[in-house]
């Protein structure tokens, strides 16, 4: 294909619409990706185009005021918040091509308001505006299309509500969706929660993007100047409207308004809201204004006369007119249900649905008619209907019932004041307690299986401890004896459960019980969570001992859960209190100490190098394995893993480093101790064998000792092999990393045969789980298929090898069309290495093509300010400039040969060991371009430069490099003979 070709196509992408449909719910978008998981099909969650608010009957707004609440619905137009506004514009229209804001607040503060008004003047801007919808926590989007292609707008805002209550993963596979990687697209993702605690768990996966990260919070409402007065006047003025009045001078704010209960933006609402409703009552002009008695069960709630001056006050108001409406309508029955034979429906059992309602959220119509009959609600298809016409759900026409109240913060009063516990003159339910208990019982998966959280429990249970945040009695005596009896029940909510609890007031035997139910180890949903209630418990467990040993380690497994959870910062500060507590006793008593303080020291060490602080990190890791090494000497029956650990953690560090032979030294010694761990407890410590034997392999492949490294690769591989047989879904992963390394490293012998089976088997692999989850191993894929073609033309498979070779060109170009971010350079490495192939196979033309955009992605990125890999870049201008001169080009091919010897010369002087052999390679290359110039004098000159680095490299490993110093030597002969003929 030629360039104008290639043009051509770039300005035409091709747009593939993706559809599932699940029990009858279509769903497509074009532009974008659908991303599914897990046996049930269903997608991690939707997209869809940014919607208008459409216009809501007035009447029908009328009979449950808490509808004017809702945020989707706009009755209040957009007042004040000009400065946050402000911001969020200037974020807009600033920055690079990917920027991510984090927009935090309490409930209520009007974040999905801002956000709103944010979305309509950026529609208005002409960018375009979408949403994502993240399962149960928001309304469904409409079936059917969703157009998100951003051709010919400014740009694309993405809008991510509840974005503290994803699944950390669900927005990672979000973030990957080529809907936000579009190159030349500027591109925004504004995301909206109570708290940002799962942003740092994030910052790494945007890093990956060069995306800008930034925080933005929702701060309360000024409590002097005009700021409230104005917000309730237009509050005010609009709810007038829907009662179809002008005259508001009568309706003034509460003399309480500038407290501190009225700085969220909801409350301010609130207080319009009701005041209108009282106003409207007193002249009879509401829609439910009739009175009765004030029980539960009564025909007719009263609601209060005067216009509460509280949250609490009003609260109770809007929600003794929920139970009026429920009473009026199954008075007069007059509201026809689905069926036309009118509302049925008991004000006592609605109270009870709507209950269920709130922790449920909205369902399918099977799904409702199972939480009705665990709530054991009579004539549950009734309710559900009666229901749905009193809350309809936001999707017109779906099979949808239980829409919950709205707001969300007055969804967790009703929940808290139906409660009993409580002191205000609102009517608590026994039953209340049971039905929460009900619905949060957990079903048998089959004869003998574990028994499975309800379908509901992170809302449920998320909104419970929402509402315990601001009510008292919620906590002590319910939602304590609920996690005390099952404890799960908070780490099956998730994430955002966990760290509201760990918040609570006096909950520390309840974090204590959830604690004993964390999984080992990391786990990216639950580890901001779980980091949050490991700090409360730390503090609290830090007051109970003096002893240092154990405030170290209480310290150190407090920073290995910040450390999981993103928390670098909070982790490193950790993990120096961790070290202090045990450095002076560790002087004072070294037979019990030293241990500690060494483990202390390599934690630090891991959480230095996170940081990017790799002297330090280095320096204390070395001091970790001398006073490991000390007590060992001093103390022969000490555990070997207290040397082993911190000896693996110094590895990597000596690698960064350049200090190759040492990181053998240390890898080989931590192999070899946990080789002798494994044979007393093969289970807790064959992993750790495995991964010390791949550090030394790679160590020893670097270091030029080939032949060894090859053999402990083999060795690791064994032991991998062994892991995934036993279990195969944690292991058979690492397994086909392990089987690339030692594939490479047998090429690297020249045993490629052997490193084609080798690669074969991981390519094998790799297929296999890419099959089941493209969106984990795909990737993973299209690399062995790289390395594979490689090894295939050392063999002298040619044929195998181009069309290798071509699959993984072919793989990367689809995987870069869902996402240029992240995969646009493995492509430009994949054509380079095509190139290759087709060179040697005397296909000129093609070769050209291939090798000339792999250098166009890689100029492309650098223009981009993207920190590309030297070493590929170089390599790829290399072959560039082998593939011009062959087609005659020489001028060009001096030009790129002589960048290539510039990117090598900086490496090297970095990295000497690493880089000093390619930079000879560059040399030889670059020499070549020269000499055909006509400068052959100089290309003699970068030749005799070439074999003196080739020299030092050969002698320290002749059986690598010692081919490519007869090369040059040949090379430079036939210049001398040039010169001398």
């Amino acid at each position: 294909m030629s360039d104008a070709d290639r043009n051509s196509d770039d300005s035409q992408p091709l747009y593939v619409q993706n559809v599932i449909a699940v029990s009858g719910f279509a769903f497509g978008t074009i532009g974008a990706d659908i991303h599914v998981h897990g046996a049930s099909g269903l997608p991690l969650y939707l997209l869809g185009a940014w919607q208008d608010t459409a216009d809501t009957d007035r009447d029908w707004l009328r009979k449950l005021p808490s509808r004017m609440l809702n945020a989707r619905r706009a009755v209040v137009p957009f007042t004040g918040r000009h400065e946050e506004l402000d911001e969020l514009r200037e974020w807009r229209d600033g920055g690079g091509r990917l920027s991510v804001r984090w927009l935090y607040g309490p409930g209520g503060q009007g974040k999905s308001r801002l956000a709103a008004r944010f979305a309509d003047e950026s529609a208005e801007a002409g960018w375009k505006v979408a949403v994502a919808v993240h399962g149960p926590d928001a309304d469904p989007i409409e079936p059917g299309s969703q157009d998100l292609r951003p051709d010919g707008t400014a740009g694309l805002l993405l809008i991510v509500d509840y974005a503290d209550r994803w699944l950390t993963t669900n927005l990672t596979w979000l973030l990957k969706n080529a809907l936000l990687h579009r190159t030349g697209v500027a591109t925004r993702v504004l995301m909206l929660g109570r708290t940002m605690n799962e942003l740092p768990q994030l910052r790494g996966i945007l890093d990956t993007y060069q995306a800008d990260v930034s925080v933005q919070p929702l701060e309360s409402l000024p409590p002097g100047g005009e700021a409230r007065d104005a917000m309730f006047t237009a509050a005010r003025d609009a709810f007038a409207g829907i009662y179809r009045f002008r005259d508001t001078t009568a309706i003034q704010p509460p003399p309480t308004l500038e407290g501190a209960e009225f700085g969220l933006t909801l409350a301010v609402h609130m207080a319009a809201l009701v005041a209108v409703d009282v106003h409207a009552a007193g002249a009879g002009l509401a829609a439910d204004s009739s009175c009765g008695s004030e029980g539960e069960t009564a025909a007719e709630p009263t609601p209060r006369a005067e216009v509460p001056t509280d949250r609490p006050g009003l609260t109770m108001y809007l929600l003794d007119r929920e139970r009026l409406h429920w009473a009026r309508l199954y008075g007069d029955g007059a509201n026809a249900g689905q069926d036309g034979n009118g509302f049925r429906t008991p004000p006592e059992i609605m109270n009870r649905t709507v209950y269920a309602a709130v922790l449920t959220g909205t369902l399918s119509h099977g799904a409702g008619r199972t939480v009705l009959g665990r709530l054991r609600v009579p004539d549950a298809p009734e309710a559900l209907d009666d229901h749905r016409s009193c809350y309809p759900p936001a999707e017109t026409g779906a099979d949808l019932v239980l829409e919950p109240l709205y707001p969300d913060r007055l969804a967790e009063d009703f929940l808290a004041l139906t409660m009993p516990g409580h002191r205000f003159a609102y009517p608590d339910q026994p039953w209340a307690a049971a039905a929460a208990s009900a619905l949060l019982e957990r079903s048998d998966d089959g004869p003998g299986a574990e028994r499975v959280p309800a379908p509901w429990t992170a809302r449920a249970v998320t909104f419970l401890l929402s509402a315990a945040q601001h009510w008292n009695h919620l906590g002590p005596q319910y939602v304590h004896p609920l996690l005390l009896t099952d404890p799960r029940l908070a780490v099956d909510a998730g994430s955002a459960a966990l760290t509201i609890l760990a918040g609570l007031p006096d909950i520390v035997p309840v974090l204590e019980a959830v604690e004993a139910h964390f999984p080992e180890g990391q786990h990216t949903d639950l580890d901001p969570g779980m980091a949050a209630v490991t700090a409360i418990l730390t503090t609290h467990r830090l007051g109970l001992t003096r002893d240092p040993a154990e405030r170290s380690l209480l310290y150190a497994a407090l920073a290995t859960r910040q450390s999981h959870a993103g928390l670098d910062r909070e982790a490193l500060d950790t993990s120096e209190r961790a070290v202090e507590c045990v450095r002076g006793p560790a002087a004072e008593d070294p037979a019990r100490h030293l241990p500690n303080l060494s483990g202390a020291l390599a934690n630090l060490g891991v959480c230095l190098s996170a940081m990017r602080r790799l002297p330090e990190s280095l320096a204390v890791t070395e001091e970790a394995v001398r006073l490991a090494r000390r007590h060992a000497a001093e103390y022969p029956d000490a555990p070997p893993a207290n040397l082993a650990r911190p000896l693996s953690n110094l590895v990597h560090q000596l690698l960064e480093a350049d200090r190759l032979q040492e990181a053998v030294d240390a890898a080989l010694e931590a192999a070899h101790l946990y080789g002798e761990l494994s044979d007393v407890d093969p289970d807790g410590y064959r992993p750790d064998l495995a991964r010390a034997l791949v550090n030394a392999g790679i160590a020893l492949f670097q270091l030029g000792r080939r032949a060894f490294a090859v053999e402990v690769g083999l060795a690791a591989l064994t032991v991998f092999r062994e892991l995934a047989a036993a279990d195969p879904d944690r292991y058979e992963p690492r397994y086909a990393t392990s089987l690339t390394t030692v594939a490479n490293h047998l090429w690297g012998m020249g045993r490629s045969e052997e490193a084609c089976d080798a690669a074969t088997m991981a390519v094998d692999i790799r297929r296999r789980l890419a099959t089941v989850n493209p969106d984990a191993f795909r990737a993973a894929l299209a690399r062995s298929l790289i390395g594979l073609g490689v090894y295939q033309w050392a063999a002298g498979r040619a044929a195998e090898a181009l069309e290798t070779s071509q699959e993984a060109v072919a793989q990367w170009r689809e995987l870069t069309a869902v996402n240029p971010v992240l995969h646009e350079e493995f492509l430009a490495g994949a054509l380079s290495n095509l190139g290759n192939r087709l060179a040697a196979l005397d296909r000129p033309v093609a070769a050209l093509a291939a090798t000339d955009e792999a250098v166009d992605i890689y100029r492309r990125q650098a223009a981009s300010g993207k920190d590309v890999d030297r070493d590929s870049v170089g390599q790829a201008l290399n072959n560039l400039g082998n593939r011009l001169a062959t087609v005659g080009r020489t001028e060009d091919a001096l030009r790129m040969s002589d960048a290539a010897v510039g990117i090598y010369r900086a490496l090297a002087d970095e990295h000497p060991s690493a880089y000093r052999p390619a930079l000879a390679r560059a040399l030889a290359n670059h020499a070549i371009h020269w000499a055909q110039t006509g400068f052959v004098r100089k290309g003699l000159a970068m030749t005799e430069e070439a074999i003196e680095i080739m020299q030092e490299s050969a002698l320290a490993n002749p059986g690598a490099f010692t081919a490519d110093l007869r090369r040059f030597e040949a090379l430079r002969d036939m210049l001398r003979a040039e010169l001398a003929g």
